[in-house]
């Protein structure tokens, strides 16, 4: 990511200077990222706050990265309404078909944000939200009919799926303990995802 930084600076650079705007978005996101990705947070929003944006925004898809990465960026400078906001925006406009990766990416930070803030979520809210993505990656994989299993709630804030399972396992499993009050069953599963939370970025 570092060697990278240099090249897409000047590409930037250069689609700023051809007023390139589909450019401008595409590099911007990159650099976000490069430098999210380095724990750079604080380069991150000096290029963010002085960046130029096309205002309409030229892709739907490019403004829906921009908020994930704005949402982060407030989320990591403890601004977390600002950050509720921006990845609420960014779930909302992602593609409701495909881009299942970015919809859990958009649930898992959100859903720390939301507990930052104290607003528990629903596990089931959660356990559907992983299912969804679940099913339509394997949909668009498999051959076979769809699965006839069916599954029915009894609690609404229980999860279909345990805390081990699926895409927001380890998620589902953090808000169960907050949603109990549990302070070691919370570090239990602080713990037992922190594999995933290093994965995603989360930690």
């Amino acid at each position: 990511l570092a060697e990278a930084r240099p090249t897409l600076l000047e590409l930037h650079r250069a689609a700023c200077a051809r007023r390139d705007e589909p450019g401008q978005e595409a590099l911007l996101n990159l650099l976000l990222r490069n430098y999210l990705g380095c724990g750079l947070v604080a380069q991150a929003e000096a290029l963010r706050a002085a960046a130029r944006r096309p205002d309409p925004p030229r892709s739907p898809q490019q403004f829906a990265r921009y908020l994930f990465y704005l949402g982060r960026i407030r989320a990591s400078r403890l601004e977390y309404p600002e950050a509720r906001e921006a990845l609420l925006q960014a779930s909302r406009k992602a593609p409701t078909v495909g881009a299942n990766g970015f919809r859990l990416a958009c649930t898992k930070w959100l859903t720390l944000v939301r507990l930052l803030l104290g607003d528990v979520p629903r596990l089931s809210e959660l356990a559907e939200a992983g299912a969804s993505c679940s099913k339509a990656s394997t949909s668009s994989t498999s051959t076979s009919s769809p699965s006839t299993s069916t599954t029915t709630e009894k609690n609404p804030d229980e999860p279909f799926v345990s805390p081990d399972e699926g895409p927001l396992g380890a998620y589902v499993a953090l808000a169960r303990a907050v949603r109990a009050g549990d302070l070691q069953a919370f570090a239990d599963a602080a713990a037992a995802g922190a594999d995933a939370f290093a994965a995603d970025e989360t930690l």
